[in-house]
């Protein structure tokens, strides 16, 4: 029997998947919290790494006192200002072992209605044992630039 809950914003997450599969997790992740990025990440600091929670949080509280972008400057989604992201879509796990995972996201980016360009990310999970619940760690750009990597380096 799954354990599922009804989360402040967005739909239900059933425990159970995200316990034992890194492409329902970051099939979730992209649905439910697309603009993770720049939503408030108290709301969903159960599904993130400390790490990767801490950075988003540092960003959000900037944005806040300053309303100044920051660092991103684009969607991490698609490394870019406009454009959108269209179906046909996948989650492709490269890798799981008990602790780490790997989940490539395909896509296709449009820019309008001649230029549709396939396009993909990884995203990364962690967990801090076997059997525990997945949680966001970062996000590898189409462009290979980490997330939290541009985050942190960015006062």
């Amino acid at each position: 029997m799954s354990a599922c809950r009804t989360p402040t914003h967005g739909p239900a997450v059933c425990i159970d998947a995200l316990q034992s599969d890194p492409g329902v997790a970051a099939k979730n992740l992209f649905k439910s919290h697309y603009d993770f990025y720049y939503e408030d990440p108290t709301l969903f600091e159960e599904l993130l790494t400390p790490r990767l929670f801490r950075t988003l949080k540092h960003q959000y509280d900037e944005f806040e006192r300053t309303r100044l972008i920051g660092a991103l400057d684009r969607d991490p989604w698609t490394n870019a200002q406009d454009g959108e992201i269209s179906q046909p879509y996948s989650f492709t796990t490269l890798k799981a072992q008990d602790s780490e995972a790997v989940v490539r996201f395909q896509y296709l980016f449009v820019l309008g209605p001649k230029s549709r360009i396939p396009q993909s990310v990884l995203m990364k999970f962690e967990r801090p044992t076997s059997g525990a619940t997945w949680q966001f760690s970062d996000l590898i750009m189409s462009n290979n630039e980490s997330l939290v990597g541009l985050l942190e380096r960015t006062p």
